[in-house]
C-alpha cells in the first residue's frame, strides 16, 4: 500500500496550506461570525478554490473533474480544517456533488455538477432531517415551488410527555391555635352599640380540636406539541395539554350535619341566596373536573433568510389549580373549628348572645380555653360550590427580535393575559350598605345566625377576574470571549411597561373577597406600572481572571389606596403615587475568581464576594395615606414611609467546589 505523498499530491498539500493560512483564517472567521454574514463564508473564495482545481477533484473527465481520488480530496479537507476555512467544500462538492454525478442525468449534470464545479452555485444534499436521528429511510418533506426552483420543507418534530404524581399530604393545620382577644373603644356585638373603652375585650376568636388531617390528590398530565417547519423561515408550534387531579377541591366531602340542616332550615335569611343542592355536600355530588384540555399555539417567522429579523407570538389556553391550603379548610373547620365568643363590656350583665367578661380568660390553659370556646362559642360554617370551576386564564403574545452589529439582539413585544374563574370565598350573610358602607348582617335588624348555631356562613364562587397587558423591550448581548488573551464581557437591558386589573378581589392573589365578590367591582391593581432591570458580566482585564458581574432592579411608579379601606369615606382605589421616578431601587454586585484544575483532576474551585443593595438605598413601604374625618382630610403624616421593604447593603464571601 502506497502512504507516501507522490509529488503531485504533496504539490497539492503545499498550495492548500498557503492558501488558506494567506488570508488570516481566524480573525477572517471571526469577523464573517461577528457581522452575522447571511452565508457565513465567501463565495469569492469558492470561486478560487474551482479556479485552483480543487472542486473537480473527485469527479471524472467526463463530467468536467480531474479524475482524481479521495486521497487528493483528504489533503485539501486537511488544510481547510487546519485553517477553520467555513466555505462548503463537503457538503457541495464532496456530498452533493458526487451525488448528482452519480445518479443524475445529463440534463442535472449540466444545470447542477458543472456550475457547482466551476464555483458558481452551491449545492446541499437533502439525506436527512433535523432530529433524524441519521435515519436515512424516513425523511418526510416536500418540495415546493419557488422563484427560481424548489425549497425543501414540511419538517414535523413531535414531541410529547405523561406525567404522573401520587402525593399524599399529613398535615397539621393550627389555625387561631393562639388565642385573639379583640379590643375596641365600642362595639355592636348584636346589641347596639356597647362602650368597651379598650378596658375589657369584646370577642375571643379561638380554633380548637383535631388539627391534623391526611388526604391524597392524584394527578396526571399529558401533553403533545408538534414542531412544524412547513417553509424554511416558518415553524409552527401546535400543542395541547390534559390535567386532571382527583382530589383538587374534596371530591368526597360530607357538609357537617348541624350546619347543613341550619342552612335548609334559614335559606331565606341568606343575603347571598345560595343553591343548597350546589352548597351541600353529601359525600358523592361533587365531580372532579375532567376537561382541562389547553390548546397551545406558537410562531415564529424569520422575515430575511439569516434570521436577522423574526416575527414571534403566540396563544394559548391554562388552567390553574385551586389553592390546596384552602381547599383543605373545608373539611378542618368541621374538625378543628375557630369558634367566636362575644363578652359583654366588664362589669356589665351580659344581653342575648353574650358572655361576661373574666380577667383569668386571659391566662387561662388551652383545655379550659377548648371547654370555654365549645361551650360558649360559635364557629363558623364553611360550604364550597359542588359545581366548582377551574380557574383557567388565555395568554397570548406577539413581538419581533432583532440581531444587531458587534453580538447584539433586540425585541421588543407584547402581552396580555385574561384570567376567569378564579376560586375565592365570601359570606353569605353579610353584605355592604346601600351607600356602599360596611356593612349589612353583623347586628340587627339582620338576622342574627350566631344565635342560630354560626359565626358566618363562608361560600366559595368563581367570580374573580384578572386583566393583564404588558409591553416589553430587551437588548442583549451575551457573553462572548474572542479569545484566550481578551477579556470578555456580556449585558442585558429589560424595560417592562405593565397595567393589571382585578374584580371580585383586592389585591392579586387574593382567595377572600370581603364581604363577596360582587362587593369589588373592576379596579387597577396596586403593583409597579413599570420595571428596568439591567445585567452584566465581564473580565477584569489583568487582575488575576476575576469576572465582575451585577445585577440592578429599578421600580416605578407604583399607587397605593387614599383611606382606611373602601368602605371609608373619601376612599381613593390607587389614589396615592410614590415620589420619583424609580421609588425601588437594588444594586447587587459580584466577583468571581475560578482557580484552574490541576492536571487531569476534575476538581475546580471558585471563590466569590457579594455586595447586596451596594448603593444602600433605602426601599421605604409602610405608607401613611390614611384621611383622619369624614371630611377627608390627611393625616399629618400622609405620604410618609414607616419602614423598609429591603436589607441595608451587606456583604458575602462564598466558596463553590465541583467535582
Amino acid at each position: 500500500m502506497q502512504l507516501v505523498l507522490t509529488e503531485d499530491q504533496a504539490l497539492l498539500a503545499r498550495t492548500a496550506n498557503e492558501f488558506i493560512t494567506a488570508s488570516e483564517p481566524l480573525a477572517r472567521l471571526r469577523k464573517l461570525r461577528d457581522s452575522r454574514h447571511e452565508r457565513g463564508y465567501a463565495l469569492d473564495r469558492l470561486v478560487r478554490m474551482a479556479e485552483l482545481g480543487w472542486t473537480g477533484i473527485p469527479f471524472a473527465d467526463a463530467d468536467g473533474g480531474l479524475g482524481l481520488g479521495l486521497a487528493e480530496v483528504v489533503l485539501v479537507t486537511e488544510a481547510m480544517g487546519r485553517g477553520l476555512a467555513p466555505e462548503p467544500y463537503i457538503p457541495s462538492i464532496v456530498l452533493a456533488g458526487r451525488a448528482v454525478a452519480l445518479g443524475g442525468s445529463a440534463q442535472h449534470k449540466a444545470t447542477w455538477l458543472h456550475p457547482a464545479i466551476a464555483g458558481q452555485k452551491v449545492l446541499a444534499l437533502a439525506h436527512s432531517r433535523r432530529r433524524g436521528r441519521f435515519d436515512l429511510t424516513r425523511a418526510p418533506v416536500h418540495a415546493i415551488r419557488v422563484d427560481g426552483g424548489f425549497q425543501l420543507a414540511g419538517e414535523h418534530v413531535i414531541k410529547g410527555g405523561l406525567s404522573l404524581d401520587f402525593p399524599t399530604y399529613d398535615i397539621n393545620k393550627d389555625n387561631d391555635g393562639t388565642p385573639v382577644f379583640t379590643y375596641a373603644a365600642t362595639q355592636n356585638t348584636g346589641n347596639g352599640n356597647q362602650a368597651y373603652n379598650f378596658a375589657s375585650p369584646f370577642r375571643l376568636q379561638y380554633g380548637t380540636g383535631n388539627p391534623f388531617l391526611n388526604t391524597s390528590n392524584k394527578q396526571y398530565g399529558v401533553y403533545l406539541q408538534d414542531d412544524w417547519t412547513p417553509i424554511k423561515q416558518l415553524t409552527l408550534n401546535l400543542g395541547i395539554r390534559w390535567d386532571y387531579e382527583s382530589n383538587m377541591l374534596n371530591t368526597h366531602a360530607v357538609t357537617d350535619p348541624n350546619g347543613a340542616d341550619t342552612l335548609r332550615r334559614y335559606a331565606n335569611q341568606l343575603l347571598v341566596p345560595l343553591d343548597l343542592n350546589r352548597y351541600i355536600a353529601t359525600g358523592s355530588n361533587r365531580n372532579t373536573f375532567k376537561k382541562a384540555f389547553q390548546p397551545r399555539v406558537g410562531f415564529s417567522y424569520s422575515v430575511d433568510p439569516a434570521g436577522r429579523t423574526t416575527i414571534f407570538g403566540g396563544w394559548g389556553l391554562y388552567y390553574d389549580r385551586i389553592p390546596f391550603d384552602v381547599a383543605v379548610d373545608e373539611k378542618l373547620k368541621i374538625t378543628h373549628p375557630t369558634f367566636f365568643t362575644q363578652f359583654a363590656p366588664k362589669g356589665v350583665a351580659p344581653a342575648a348572645g353574650q358572655v361576661a367578661w373574666n380577667d383569668s380568660y386571659l391566662t387561662a390553659s388551652r383545655a379550659t380555653l377548648d371547654a370555654f370556646s365549645r361551650a360558649t362559642g360559635v364557629p363558623e360554617l364553611w360550604v364550597y360550590d359542588n359545581q366548582y370551576k377551574i380557574p383557567r386564564s388565555t395568554q397570548w403574545s406577539v413581538g419581533v427580535r432583532q440581531l444587531l452589529p458587534a453580538g447584539l439582539a433586540a425585541s421588543v413585544s407584547y402581552n396580555n393575559q385574561r384570567s376567569k374563574d378564579l376560586f375565592t370565598q365570601g359570606l353569605a350573610n353579610v353584605r355592604l350598605n346601600p351607600d356602599g358602607s360596611c356593612c349589612y348582617g353583623f347586628g340587627p335588624p339582620a338576622f342574627l345566625w350566631n344565635q342560630h348555631g354560626y359565626a358566618n356562613i363562608i361560600y366559595s364562587s368563581n367570580d374573580g377576574q384578572t386583566w393583564y397587558s404588558a409591553v416589553s423591550a430587551t437588548l442583549d448581548r451575551a457573553y462572548s470571549r474572542p479569545s484566550l488573551d481578551a477579556f470578555g464581557w456580556g449585558a442585558g437591558l429589560a424595560f417592562n411597561y405593565a397595567k393589571r386589573e382585578l374584580q371580585g378581589i383586592d389585591n392579586q392573589g387574593d382567595t377572600f373577597a370581603f364581604p363577596t365578590t360582587s362587593a369589588i367591582p373592576k379596579h387597577p391593581s396596586n403593583d409597579e406600572k413599570y420595571r428596568l432591570v439591567a445585567n452584566w458580566i465581564t473580565d477584569i482585564p489583568y487582575l488575576w481572571g476575576i469576572q465582575y458581574s451585577g445585577l440592578a432592579t429599578f421600580g416605578g411608579k407604583q399607587r397605593i389606596d387614599v383611606g382606611c379601606t373602601r368602605f371609608c369615606p373619601f376612599f381613593q382605589a390607587g389614589g396615592y403615587t410614590l415620589p420619583g421616578t424609580f421609588p425601588y431601587q437594588n444594586v447587587d454586585m459580584r466577583l468571581r475568581k475560578d482557580f484552574p484544575r490541576f492536571g487531569r483532576s476534575a476538581t475546580a474551585v471558585g471563590f466569590t464576594f457579594d455586595v447586596f443593595n451596594a448603593l444602600n438605598h433605602d426601599n421605604l413601604g409602610c405608607w401613611n395615606t390614611n384621611v383622619t374625618n369624614a371630611a377627608g382630610a390627611h393625616d399629618v403624616n400622609f405620604g410618609k414611609a414607616t419602614c423598609v421593604v429591603s436589607d441595608a447593603r451587606r456583604y458575602q464571601f462564598g466558596a463553590e467546589l465541583n467535582f
